[in-house]
């Protein structure tokens, strides 16, 4: 131990100030101090952390000495001794990169230590650039369904498709009875119809009381005047109306998908368009097509 290292009451009563003995760094001139209660295999210990973990040697150093941090980082930044006047002219032995000093024995960059030449150590261990393995991938075994289970995943697309079926028939049920027949011919096939259902309105109502305006799907607009439908008794208009689609409903000569559309029959004001009334062919539909009236 030299004679100038500081003893722990030595530090203290130094305080803030640098130390004024010890070896000079003739690089940047500062006096690196030597500490009394520093044991070389506790010196040894620093050494080797910090070219890792400086501040914790700095933190450590000061446990042991009482010195500070001023003090401390001085120590630490020298590795204990002063630099050499041609600092970095001397290569690691294992990466070539400069050394601290030219009685270094631990180098900052490959962080080899060589303190012991016949076990030259690494002081981070550099794990080895393996790819992690995939994780494999197991299939799942198919887990069963209970019977309920299974009726739902039954039912639920089976719900979507007629809650799509329902949206479109809505459309198609209210777009299509708008949709006047231009068609000659198709106009000519429903005469049939037209004829029963002046039949069925006679005597109240004669031909050239009635207007007919054909739609698609077997619709029918019937315009009659006003002051004429309001001229039947009330409790009778409803059997009035009934009796008129019927005959118009039964006489209907269309595909299954007419029915589907539901054809109806509407009585309105000739003048105004105003709607008088109208009925559906649905409670007919079925009758007309079982037994059609020929």
């Amino acid at each position: 131990m030299s004679d100038q290292a500081y003893t722990r009451s030595e530090i203290e009563a130094a305080g803030n100030a640098l130390p004024t003995r010890g070896v000079l760094c003739s690089r940047c001139g500062a006096t690196i101090p030597s500490f009394r209660d520093l044991a070389p295999e506790e010196e040894q210990k620093l050494l080797e952390l910090i070219s890792r973990e400086p501040l914790r040697a700095i933190k450590i150093l000061r446990e042991i000495t009482g010195c500070s941090i001023a003090w401390g980082e001085l120590w630490v930044s020298h590795g204990g001794q002063p630099h050499d006047e041609f600092h970095g002219t001397v290569p690691c032995p294992h990466c070539g990169r400069p050394l601290r000093s030219s009685k270094a024995r631990q180098c900052r960059f490959c962080k080899r230590d060589w303190h012991d030449p016949g076990n030259v150590r690494n002081l981070v261990e550099i794990p080895p650039l393996t790819s992690p393995e995939p994780p494999m991938l197991t299939s799942a075994a198919p887990q069963s369904l209970s019977p309920s289970e299974e009726l739902v995943e039954w039912l639920v697309p089976l719900a979507g498709w007629l809650f799509l079926a329902g949206i479109a028939w809505l459309v198609a049920h209210s777009v299509i009875p708008a949709l006047k027949v231009d068609d000659p011919r198709t106009i000519d096939a429903y005469a049939p119809s037209r004829a029963q259902l002046l039949l069925a309105v006679s005597p109240t109502l004669t031909p050239d009381m009635i207007r007919f305006d054909q739609r698609r799907a077997g619709n029918v607009v019937v315009y009659i005047e006003s002051e004429r439908f309001q001229s039947i008794p009330f409790p009778d208009r409803e059997g009035f109306v009934r009796k008129a689609a019927h005959a118009w409903c039964s006489n209907l000569r269309g595909s299954q998908l007419q029915f589907l559309l539901v054809p109806t029959v509407r009585f309105r004001d000739v003048r105004s368009g105003d709607s008088l009334a109208s009925y559906t062919c649905l409670d007919e539909s079925w009758t007309s097509l079982q037994t059609p009236v020929r």
